[in-house]
């Protein structure tokens, strides 16, 4: 049966030889990176040389570069550093870009008529990206969901929660995936009203590995890497990485 090895960090101050020397003692198939620096050609370049060159990085910023407008205004634009994905070239083939799931424009969301109704609503958050991947040689569909959760203090945090777990392109993808997966920071420690399809995974605090479909779900941090695991963390130590290895 198909297998992936999976990590996933909220890397904020932590750096890219500390990331690279997980990469290569592990070998996952797919890293995610939450808050990786919008502008550090250093960051990424150091990243690049540490690595084996079978892994591609795919990039894009946590929020959009050009907010959309609502009835003629624009929607409130947020700080944000850059979403992630380390992939092994040899084991995954990219179907498609990677891009931002816009709730705005979901069939399944309440599209808001203005500015103020919009931020009320939640739709000022940063948004979930998405990206698809074939696992060779089992030609095996991967879905991958990556986000960076807008906070419990602001105001679009729960409502971001539902639009994800409501929206129709989390929905169309797992029924047309073999596999879809859920990575990143939810900034909640409790989300079990949310997300009912994905019955596998690992939490540390508010960061979570989910997955659907899977038929063995292991838990890296509870095996021969949780020490290495343990020891890649961001500076305050509110995010460690996670790993998992999922059969399928």
């Amino acid at each position: 049966m198909p297998e992936l090895i999976v990590l996933s960090l909220n890397m904020q101050g932590v750096s890219a030889e500390t990331i690279a020397r997980a990469i290569d003692r592990i070998r996952p198939d797919l890293v995610a990176l939450q808050e990786a620096p919008a502008k550090s050609n250093s960051f990424y370049g150091a990243l690049k040389a540490l690595i084996s060159s079978r892994y591609k990085i795919k990039i894009l910023r946590e929020y959009w570069s050009s907010p959309p407008k609502i009835g003629g205004f624009t929607l409130d634009s947020q700080t944000a550093k850059n979403y992630a994905l380390v992939y092994d070239s040899y084991t995954l083939i990219p179907e498609g870009g990677f891009n931002l799931v816009d709730f705005l424009n979901d069939k399944n969301i309440k599209r808001p008529t203005t500015v103020n109704q919009a931020r009320m609503d939640g739709f000022s958050g940063r948004p979930p990206a998405y990206a698809k991947f074939t696992l060779v040689p089992d030609e095996k569909t991967i879905g991958v969901f990556v986000w960076h959760a807008p906070t419990r203090n602001d105001q679009s945090h729960f409502q971001t929660l539902q639009h994800f777990d409501q929206c129709n392109w989390l929905f169309k993808e797992r029924v047309n995936n073999d596999l879809t997966l859920l990575l990143g920071d939810f900034n909640n420690s409790k989300i079990n009203a949310y997300f009912g399809s994905f019955n596998e995974g690992v939490q540390h605090k508010f960061d979570y590995i989910l997955c659907d479909n899977s038929t063995q779900f292991e838990d890296l941090s509870v095996g021969i890497y949780g020490t290495l695991l343990d020891m890649v963390h961001t500076t305050s130590q509110d995010h460690f990485m996670m790993g998992s290895k999922i059969t399928f």
